[in-house]
């Protein structure tokens, strides 16, 4: 791990706790594949399809409760594999090969609908890892089909109406498979951030001024 890009996020500490509370949501649906593939042809699921792990499924902690809000449509939504959310309670979400969304949570009890997805419209594809801070999402891009080049990158929105629509390269990699760039972490004093990669990480390159 190694400190990136300088930044005078303050206290991130409210915002943290969301976004790992999504993170940890999105990790448990992961880690409970294997248990639903190995379970679900006992209780007469599909398990060769695309959908979202069962809640009948996910163990938690006493006093945590477990809402299925969206299955993931893989040929309209792609594979999500990162979340983050902005200061306005807004949630981004990332197709591992392809487009970055944007929806508001439901409330308790209710469930999102796909138009209820909406498509970010910047030119960046493949984030494996993100978080807002200080009015622009950072995003760890790994981009397994070297469409666009892989690297640290900074959306923000230039216009203020609401909607991302810049997007810089602040530190380019060659990286691109499972073990390549991945999440994006602040550090504790807000100054720098950590970039989580794997054993894929080539050299990286700061993008000329």
């Amino acid at each position: 791990m190694k400190e990136m890009q300088k930044t005078q996020q303050g206290n991130c500490q409210p915002r943290m706790r969301v976004i790992q509370q999504w993170i940890l949501a999105l990790s448990a649906g992961m880690i409970m594949g294997s248990m639903w593939n190995a379970q679900a042809a006992e209780k007469g699921l599909a398990f060769d399809e695309n959908a979202a792990t069962p809640v009948e499924l996910i163990k938690t902690a006493k006093g945590f409760k477990t809402e299925l809000l969206y299955s993931v449509p893989s040929q309209q939504h792609g594979s999500w594999v990162a979340l983050a959310s902005d200061p306005d309670g807004s949630m981004y979400a990332a197709d591992q090969y392809g487009s970055l969304y944007q929806f508001t949570p439901p409330a308790p009890g209710e469930t999102l609908t796909p138009s209820d997805i909406k498509k970010v419209p910047v030119d960046i594809r493949a984030i494996n890892g993100m978080v807002y801070v200080d009015g622009a999402l950072y995003a760890g891009v790994n981009d397994y089909e070297r469409k666009i080049q892989s690297g640290f990158y900074r959306l923000s929105d230039s216009n203020g109406d609401g909607i991302l629509d810049k997007v810089e390269l602040l530190r380019a990699f060659n990286s691109r498979g499972d073990h390549g760039v991945h999440a994006v972490v602040p550090t504790a004093d807000g100054k720098y951030f950590y970039l989580i990669t794997g054993k894929k990480k080539a050299k990286s390159t700061r993008k000329k001024k």
